[in-house]
């Protein structure tokens, strides 16, 4: 076995038995013997795992936290995927990032169950122990080990007993199957009588007995019938009938209390000191005979009892037996008893919000065998009947704080994952959702209000988020706004297999199966299980389009200038349409599969009957590029769309066009057609999703007009929804015919480029460049109040100065202001376009032509004047404009900017200073955009720029780590301070100017005397890189970004981190409101407001 495991790269070795479920051979023991070996141990380099599944885990949810499990024993971080495949996806990539390994997979029971633990890891080798042989993947080398050899069998039989008559242990032998679990049970048997060789003797010959007279094993005449271990049956009465040989040994009471031991979980080691408490509950039974009865379980091999005598272990066939021996109305008084035992010792629970069902004890405040009860306690109180109890539980806040700290995201998911109902699934799912997020923080309890904000919108956990936050008394962090980075709860499941961008998803008529098309290849999937069903081979080059026809008989693909038809149900190609000359880049099916339409570079649309494989016509448009064509429901009409931003309409038994219409500012990237066929609607690189009269081609209006390119839409079947999916990462659903925003789905990390509708209109499958198909329920889901409007990138931000509205800069040169309470928008102007307000009619697309909008460009540098009034910024490798933000008219252009990466506005707004990649610092008029003047003397490129608040000092870091500070109206060089490792990343003066903060890549803060530059105190470490830092108004407090995604927020005097809170991504600016109370931060994945409480600390700025 050594030897196969250090061969076999990236392959499974099983240890199994060719007895289909039987258990008790020693394969766990023969799998850990091997994992010593130093030999095994040196060739991974120590890099082995171990996990054991159990037949226990049987949900999907189970099955994926023992993946979770797994990954969190490899990293340290323990993963709360609900999907099986995903939580494997996540493993494999894990594996596929490290050296060569050795997973040991134990006790597995089926396929599904070993499913997450194959993926990825090229590697990796597994070792897997399973008692179902079937269970082990294709190409694995299996081991059997099963029924002894006689001379092994004989050797554990009389291991350290006197002579054992032959006759007598042939007999043992045969009637125990040479079963090692048994045998082992037999062998400690027998030592129990003593070393005299006549009384070993005598007790072999009374078990042989007693398995003749209560166990399978008959008289053949003068031989006894060996146990035939393939018979479930036999080997349960074989079992039953050594487990009371041995438990006769126990006295007065102990068979009892050991089968008391079988309401415990299931590979899990039992706290001898809850076994005490619970036989003293069921019997009296004192702590010390208990102990002795823990003792003698041990010696009789009934049990496992740790070297320091603290836990004991069963076999699962031992606790089968115990279970049985139970029935059901003993498991529930044990556990009955059990738990009324712990809840005697706890006060009473008290409600937390009203309407929430709350505890009848205060579970959350135990303080003993919280190891073992953090994991079962809930499944106790179900298995004692106590059903209600365990639902207020699981779904207690307070409960759920303590799981968290003791034992991460995963111990809270896996509660409520256990509670029948839509309250509890709606639950879990945000814990799930948020589990990347609720890492270990410092300080600790910080991880509790990074809990709150995912879960503060949620139904059942809202009402107590805020009991819980309103009774705070230590300093904490507050989302005051949805926060922007919340995945959607629509979420059903993600496809991965694609290594490649997928272009094109399509939905089979009955919903079971769909298909994708990718870069790479075109997959079948089933809908149900996430499983592929085929892969539809043959494909020379990418294939942009998969379509299936709306009978579900006919696949069709498209891949470079070849269009191929398949049978879904088997795979194999049917038929390849010829005559094509460019390459293919959408497809569409006749609503009764008789034609397929195809368009693309060869710019036109051309008609194919898929019977005969002949064309039927061809449709000329604007002689653009087809991007994306639709036929109507009842196959008289079809649309197109083109890169020259016009949409073409044809009947379908001519080649005139019906209909013409310049729809969008740049290419279209979809077009779709609603089921009364009444409507047409269109997507636009513009951003734009608009609405047509599809008789009269009359503008309708414009749905939720976004800053990114659209290139996906899709109805539902029964015409009450509409989606769209694009740049922005996101998928839009808006009510039809009304136009409400229904939900936003955020899941994927780049850009949609596909959708697809399932018929009976409850999921739709969006596929992306991030290489997956998510699919999603379409209802509207709790966090469907996530802001669509403060989503996006982040360039600037600034702070009205009454705290009435936040202004940001985003991509584009897009300045928008929000009311600082709510996050609602307020208006929007972009660089050349006047202010937009959200009752301005054509912001909502209700005239027929809104003014155009260039496409967003990703600002290079951007910066706002406070409070907001204009701003500053660059794309690629222009020179820095400045625009005024209500008017959007140009105020200056900063000469001689081309190449500068730092902006920094002086708090009058009079000056602007800027930074490239030289070792200058350059300072414009913001009036004229006339240069200033220059500072020198760094001899690094500058990496961070501030002013301070009087408009007297410029500071610059630079990316050797020094700071140097400028008087701005003299030019006269000030303090030089050093200390940084490494580049300095954020710089702020303190309110008085007498102290400035910088942040380094070194993750380290410090604070700076301006006017010595000497240090002021010792440097607070922010763990990862700074991104960003502010100090508050009143100088007491200092908060920072760090290349973790986390906020921070520090006692600018003593550098103590008083709190945090991770984000989805990475954050890039912060900016405190005047008061000091409250800050707002900007980065990749969108705007955050969070107020800050110093709890019952008191304010002290530093001297």
């Amino acid at each position: 076995m050594i030897s196969a495991l250090r061969r076999r790269r990236s392959r499974a070795v099983g240890i199994t038995t060719a007895l289909h479920g039987a258990g008790g051979f020693g394969k766990t023991t023969l799998a850990d013997l091997v994992c010593s070996d130093q030999k095994l141990r040196s060739h991974f380099d120590q890099r082995i795992y171990h996990i054991t599944i159990g037949r226990d885990v049987r949900s999907r949810a189970a099955i994926a936290a023992k993946a979770n499990e797994m990954a969190g024993s490899i990293t340290g971080q323990t993963p709360t995927h609900e999907d099986p495949r995903r939580a494997g996806e996540h493993l494999g990539r894990l594996l596929d990032q490290r050296p060569r390994c050795l997973l040991v997979i134990d006790d597995v029971w089926d396929e599904s169950q070993l499913a997450p633990f194959l993926i990825g890891g090229g590697k990796c080798t597994r070792l897997v122990t399973t008692r179902v042989p079937s269970a082990l993947p294709d190409g694995s080398l299996p081991v059997l080990v099963d029924q002894m050899s006689n001379t092994q069998a004989r050797q554990l039989l009389t291991w350290e007993l006197p002579t054992l008559h032959d006759e007598l242990a042939d007999n043992l032998l045969a009637v125990t199957g040479r079963w090692p679990l048994l045998l082992r049970l037999m062998n400690s048997l027998l030592h129990e009588v003593g070393p005299r060789a006549a009384e070993v003797n005598a007790e072999a010959a009374r078990l042989l007995h007693t398995l003749l007279n209560h166990g399978p094993a008959a008289v053949d005449g003068d031989q006894h019938v060996a146990l035939n271990l393939s018979e479930p049956d036999e080997r349960k009465r074989a079992v039953s009938a050594t487990m009371r040989a041995g438990t006769q040994l126990l006295g007065s009471g102990g068979e009892d209390r050991f089968a008391e031991l079988g309401i415990f979980a299931e590979d899990e080691p039992i706290p001898v000191d809850l076994a005490l408490r619970l036989w003293e509950a069921t019997s009296g039974l004192d702590r010390a005979e208990g102990r002795r009865l823990c003792t003698r379980l041990g010696r009789l091999s009934l049990a496992s009892l740790s070297e320091d005598g603290t836990t004991l272990t069963l076999h699962d066939v031992i606790r089968d037996y115990l279970r049985a021996e139970l029935g059901a109305a003993g498991i529930t008084s044990s556990n009955t008893a059990l738990v009324s035992s712990l809840s005697r010792v706890l006060p009473p629970g008290t409600p937390l919000a009203d309407g929430h069902p709350h505890p009848a004890s205060a579970w959350w405040e135990l303080d003993e065998h919280v190891d073992y009860l953090s994991g079962h306690l809930v499944a106790h109180l179900r298995d004692a009947g106590h059903h209600d109890e365990a639902e207020a539980v699981a779904g207690d806040l307070r409960w759920a704080e303590a799981q968290l700290l003791r034992a991460g995201p995963r111990a809270v998911y896996s509660d409520l994952a256990g509670i029948p109902g839509e309250r509890a699934t709606v639950m879990a799912a945000a814990v799930a959702r948020a589990a990347h997020l609720l890492i270990p923080t410092n300080p600790p309890y910080a991880l509790i209000d990074a809990l709150h904000a995912r879960l503060s919108r949620t139904p059942g956990w809202s009402a107590q988020v805020a009991a819980r936050r309103a009774a705070l008394t230590r300093p904490a962090l507050t989302s005051r706004w949805p926060l922007t980075d919340l995945p959607a709860g629509s979420l059903r499941r993600t496809l991965s297999g694609h290594r490649a961008p997928v272009c094109s998803v399509s939905v089979a008529p009955d919903g079971s199966w769909l298909a994708s098309a990718g870069y790479d290849k075109a997959v079948a999937w089933d809908t149900t299980t996430g499983r592929r069903r085929r892969q539809f081979l043959g494909h020379h080059d990418a294939v942009r389009a998969v379509v299936i026809s709306p009978d579900g008989t006919l696949v069709a693909t498209a891949s470079g200038e070849t269009i191929r038809l398949w049978d879904p149900a088997t795979g194999g190609l049917l038929r390849v349409l010829p005559g094509h000359d460019n390459t293919i880049q959408t497809l569409a099916f006749s609503p009764d599969s008789t034609a397929l339409a195809e368009g693309g570079q060869g710019r036109r649309i051309r008609l194919w009957d898929v019977g005969t494989g002949q064309r039927l016509r061809t449709f000329a448009g604007s002689g653009a590029i087809i991007r994306s064509v639709a036929f109507a429901p009842d196959g008289t009409w079809l649309a197109a769309g083109c890169d020259d931003g016009t949409v073409w309409a044809w009947g379908t038994d001519t080649t005139e066009p019906r209909l013409r219409l310049t729809a969008h500012h740049g290419p279209v990237g979809s077009v779709a057609i609603s089921p009364d066929g009444a409507w047409l609607v269109t997507g636009g690189d513009d951003g734009a999703v608009r609405t047509w009269d599809a008789r009269t081609g009359a503008a309708q209006r414009t749905l939720g007009r976004q800053s990114d390119p659209v290139y996906a839409l899709v109805f539902s079947a029964d015409g009450t929804w509409l989606a769209a999916g694009g740049r922005d990462t996101q998928v839009r659903l808006w009510q039809w015919p009304g136009g409400e925003t229904r939900t936003v789905l955020s899941g994927h990390r780049l850009p949609v480029r596909a959708l697809a509708a399932d018929p009976a209109g409850a999921w739709l499958a969006s596929g992306g460049d991030d290489n997956v198909v998510h699919l999603w329920n379409t209802f509207a889901t709790p966090d469907a109040d996530i802001s669509e409007y403060h989503v996006g990138r982040v360039s600037a931000v600034s702070v009205q100065s009454d705290e009435a509205m936040v202004a940001t800069v985003s991509d584009g040169g897009v300045v928008q202001r929000w009311d600082a309470v709510t996050g609602a928008p307020r208006s929007q102007g972009r660089a050349g376009y006047p202010t937009r307000r959200p009752d301005d009619d054509w912001l909502f697309g209700l005239i027929e032509d809104p003014p155009p909008a260039p496409l967003l460009a990703r600002l290079r540098v951007a910066a706002l004047a406070p409070p907001g009034a204009w701003a500053a910024g660059a794309i690629d490798d222009k020179a820095v404009r400045l625009w005024d933000s209500s008017t959007g008219r140009r105020r200056a252009v900063l000469r001689d900017s081309r190449k500068v990466r730092l902006l920094a506005i002086a708090p009058d707004g009079t000056w602007i200073a800027g930074a490239g990649h030289d070792a200058a610092v350059h300072v414009w008029c913001a009036e004229t955009g006339r240069r200033i003047t220059s500072f020198h003397g760094h001899r690094a490129p500058i990496t961070a720029l501030a002013a301070a608040p009087d408009n007297t000092l410029l500071a610059a870091g630079a990316k050797d780590g020094t700071i140097r500070l400028w008087n701005a109206q003299t030019g006269d060089q000030g303090a030089i301070m050093t200390g940084h490792a490494s580049a300095v990343t954020a710089l702020n003066f303190a309110p008085d100017r007498t102290w400035l903060a910088s942040g380094s890549d070194d993750g380290t803060v410090r604070r700076w005397d301006t006017g010595t530059g000497a240090p002021h105190n010792r440097a607070a470490r922010a763990t990862q890189g700074v991104t960003a830092l502010a100090v508050s108004a009143d100088g007491a407090w200092l908060a920072t970004c760090a290349q973790d995604h986390a906020l921070r927020v520090w006692d600018a005097r003593t550098g103590e981190c008083l709190a945090m809170i991770r984000t989805g991504g990475p954050l890039t600016h912060i900016t405190w409101f005047p008061t000091g109370t409250s800050l707002t931060v900007g980065g990749e994945r969108g705007l955050y407001v969070f107020d800050f409480t110093p709890g019952m600390l008191r304010r002290v700025s530093p001297p």
